[in-house]
C-alpha cells in the first residue's frame, strides 16, 4: 500500500509541472489561435481583392434646423470605428474619403441603405430597378422632409399611408416603427472581382442588426453562400433581436431574375 501511495505521490509529481506548462501555453495562445481562426472566417466572408476598402455611414438631415449640414450618428460612428479596427487587423487599408474612393478602385462598406446613404442610393440605382421606399407623409415630414432629386439621389421614395417599410420586386418588407424592423444584408462582386458589402435597415434596429449579424454568424453565411452574391432579409424586434426560429435565405437570385424580365 506505501509502495502505491510513493508512486502515485512521483506521479503526480511527474505530471504537475507538465499541466502547469500546458495551462500557460493554452491560457497564453488560445485567444490568439481563436482569434486568427475567426478572422480567417471574416476574410473569407468579405471575399476582398486586395488590401483596399472604402467604407461609408449613412448621414441625416433633418428638416432645415441643422442648416443644412449631414449629421453621423454615434452608434453609427461607433460601427464605423469596430470595423475599421477589424479590418487594420486582416491588414486591410481603410479609407473613407470620397475623393480618394474617385481616383482608386476599392472594396466596399456600407452602413445604411438607399433612403440615408448616397453611396447605396446610387447602386440601388443601378442594381434594384424596381426598389421601393413606403413610408406615411407625416413620417417623412418629420424625419426626412428633404429633396432627393435635388440632393442628386435617387427618389425611391412613395407616400403610403397603410404601411411602411420597402418593396423588392413582389416582397414587401412591412415594418412598425416601435415594434419592429427588417435587416439587411447585401454583398455583391463587380467583373473585376471587387467586393462590395451594404449592411441596412428600414429603421435603426434593423440597421443595426445587420451590421452585428455578418460578424456573428460570418460561419454560418460562409458555409450556406460560399463566394456566391447574396441579398438577405431578417425580420428584428425593436431591439434588433431576430424574431422566430430564422434562417438565412438568398432572395438576391428571384431579384435579379425579376429585373430581367422588368420592363
Amino acid at each position: 500500500m506505501g509502495e502505491a501511495t510513493g508512486s502515485f505521490a512521483n506521479l503526480i509529481e511527474f505530471i504537475g509541472p507538465i499541466l502547469v506548462i500546458i495551462s500557460f501555453v493554452v491560457g497564453r495562445f488560445y485567444p490568439k489561435i481563436l482569434h486568427e481562426l475567426q478572422s480567417c472566417k471574416l476574410k473569407k466572408i468579405l471575399l476582398f481583392t486586395g488590401k483596399k476598402c472604402f467604407i461609408s455611414a449613412p448621414t441625416f438631415k433633418k428638416h432645415q434646423q441643422t442648416d443644412g449640414k449631414w449629421s453621423l450618428l454615434l452608434k453609427d460612428a461607433f460601427h464605423l470605428e469596430n470595423i475599421r479596427k477589424k479590418l487594420e487587423y486582416l491588414n486591410i487599408e481603410v479609407s473613407s474619403d470620397e475623393d480618394n474612393r474617385k481616383e482608386q478602385i476599392y472594396n466596399e462598406i456600407h452602413l445604411g441603405g438607399p433612403t440615408n446613404n448616397r453611396f447605396v442610393n446610387r447602386l440601388f440605382k443601378d442594381l434594384f430597378t424596381f426598389f421601393e421606399w413606403d413610408i406615411t407623409e407625416e413620417h417623412y415630414n418629420e424625419n426626412f422632409a428633404v429633396d432627393f432629386p435635388l440632393m442628386g439621389w435617387t427618389d425611391f421614395m412613395k407616400i403610403n399611408e397603410e404601411w411602411e417599410g420597402y418593396k423588392i420586386g413582389d416582397k414587401e418588407y412591412k415594418f412598425n416603427r416601435k415594434k419592429d424592423d427588417w435587416a439587411f444584408l447585401l454583398r455583391i462582386r463587380d467583373n473585376k472581382g471587387y467586393t462590395t458589402h451594404v449592411l441596412f435597415g428600414i429603421g435603426t434596429a434593423g440597421r443595426n442588426a445587420a451590421i452585428n449579424y455578418l460578424f456573428k454568424y460570418r460561419k454560418q453565411i460562409l458555409k450556406d453562400f460560399g463566394n456566391d452574391d447574396y441579398l438577405l432579409a431578417i425580420h428584428v424586434d425593436y431591439k434588433g433581436d431576430a424574431i422566430g426560429n430564422f434562417e438565412f435565405k438568398n432572395i438576391l437570385p428571384e431579384v435579379r431574375q425579376r429585373a430581367d424580365h422588368h420592363p
